[in-house]
Order: structure tokens, then sequence, then C-alpha cells
């Protein structure tokens, strides 16, 4: 049988600190050629400004994961319908049979995985001293990058830059309690 996941129940699950660890094996899995990833399909939906998404996966190696993301992004979403930008559902399969184990909500998800990756790269490319980061934009995936950043590198001072001085400012203040640091809005 078919588990349903909500994205409550990813939210309750999923945690920055683990995510960072599986984003850097994934990572490691693709530079040793275990990975079967074709480009993403992209699909424009001009009549309503919107995007689709589809992104099959493989990983082989240590995670041996098989999967489908379909992203939608409808930059109206929030002014027109109380809807996020970015929804997004995440079908995972059985490696071995094909057979669908889960169907989970992929918005958050998405978050996470682009805040890992900017944790992983952070780990690696950044200054092992580095104290400040300048995050573009305002939305879910840059709180989630701040996060991962946060995580490994000792950040005190982040400024955020986004076109919406409204946004910015409650990105800034936002994270700056949920953090415990110092997040300041620059102008664009």
């Amino acid at each position: 049988m078919t588990l349903i996941i909500s994205r409550k129940e990813v939210e309750s699950v999923l945690t920055m600190k683990d995510s960072i660890a599986v984003t850097e094996i994934a990572f490691t899995e693709l530079a040793n050629g275990k990975v079967n990833m074709p480009q993403r399909s992209v699909i424009p939906i001009q009549d309503h400004n919107g995007t689709f998404l589809a992104m099959p996966a493989y990983i082989g190696g240590e995670l041996d994961a098989l999967g489908l993301k379909l992203v939608t992004v409808y930059p109206n979403n929030p002014s027109k319908h109380q809807l996020p930008t970015i929804l997004g559902t995440l079908q995972l399969c059985n490696q071995c049979t094909g057979e669908v184990i889960a169907i989970m909500d992929a918005g958050y998800l998405t978050a996470v995985r682009t805040g890992a990756a900017s944790g992983v790269a952070t780990k690696y490319l950044a200054r092992e001293n580095s104290t400040t980061c300048t995050v573009f934009g305002a939305g879910a995936q840059a709180r989630k990058q701040i996060e991962a950043i946060n995580l490994v590198r000792p950040i005190d001072k982040v400024l955020v830059i986004d076109i919406s001085p409204e946004a910015s400012q409650i990105f800034a203040d936002d994270m700056s309690k949920i953090l415990n640091i110092s997040v300041m809005t620059t102008g664009c």
C-alpha cells in the first residue's frame, strides 16, 4: 500500500542537519557516477504564468533511491490564490521493483533540499572563519539556506536582498529571532 505523507508530516521528521548529511552523500554518489538524473522537463504554462517541472532520478550506491519530483512554480499564487509560489509532490518508488511506496508533499522538501545544498557548498567552499553571508531573496528557500549555512559556519550576520522591502524586513525579523543572529535588509 502506498504511503501518503503530508507536508506537516514531512516537516515533523525532516531536519536540516540530516538533510545536509544526505545531500553530501548524494553529491558524492553523483561524482562517482552512481546517479542517473536526466535533465528536468520544463513545461511553461503561459496562460496562467506558471511552470511545471518533472525531475526523475535514481541514486545508486549508499542511498539506493528512485523517485520523481513534480514541482510547479506560479509567481501569482500568493496574491491571487493564497498559495505558495512553489508547490511540489515527490513519488518515491521501490528501487528493486518500481512499486510506488510513498507520495509526499515536496514543497517543504524542496526548500530544505535547496538549503542543504547551500550548506554542503558552504562547508567545502567558504572559509572556515566566515561569519557573514548574503542571501538573495526572502522566500522559503532563503530561510532554509540561512538555516543550513548557520549549521556549518559560525554565522553571526546575514544580509538579505529582495525586490520587496516588506518581504526583506519580515525575513530579517523572523530569521533574527529563529536563529538568534543579526539579519539585516539591504537595498537592491
